[in-house]
């Protein structure tokens, strides 16, 4: 790993994303999440974008086509139920839950702390201290 090192506020899936993504280009990275429990289901069904794949691939992620199922139409219904109208649109289907999953095991634990809620930071020619509700982390 290189000198660079970085602080995520936020250990969601975009907070995980970055932090996957810089420690695959080298960085050292500590996510810093203020939720205290594991989030591992939030949000519902979600389209798998080529854009999560690449980011995986990125990132080392290996990616086996288990995290999502395909659909190979979307199905509009009328007022009563009925089907009114089918258009072929070929998507993989995945959740919120199963991309977090491969995110957070991809992660270390050592370096995803739970329950740190920022308070404040401050900047100076030595680089950033994030203060946060239970300590200061450099």
């Amino acid at each position: 790993m290189n000198g660079n090192r970085a602080l995520v506020i936020g250990g969601s899936l975009a907070g995980l994303f970055t932090g996957v993504l810089l420690r695959a280009a080298g960085w050292h990275v500590d996510i810093f999440e203020r939720s205290a429990h594991e989030m591992d289901s939030r949000g519902g069904g979600i389209v798998l974008q080529p854009e999560v794949l690449e980011a995986f691939r990125l990132a080392g992620i290996r990616y086996d086509g288990t995290i999502g199922v395909e659909a190979k139409e979307r199905v509009f219904l009328d007022r009563s139920g009925g089907i009114a109208d089918r258009i072929p649109m070929r998507q993989m289907l995945t959740s919120w839950t199963l991309i977090y999953t491969e995110l957070r095991g991809a992660f270390p634990d050592s370096h995803y702390h739970r329950g740190r809620e920022l308070t404040d930071f401050a900047q100076s020619s030595g680089g950033v201290v994030a203060r946060f509700s239970r300590r200061s982390h450099r």
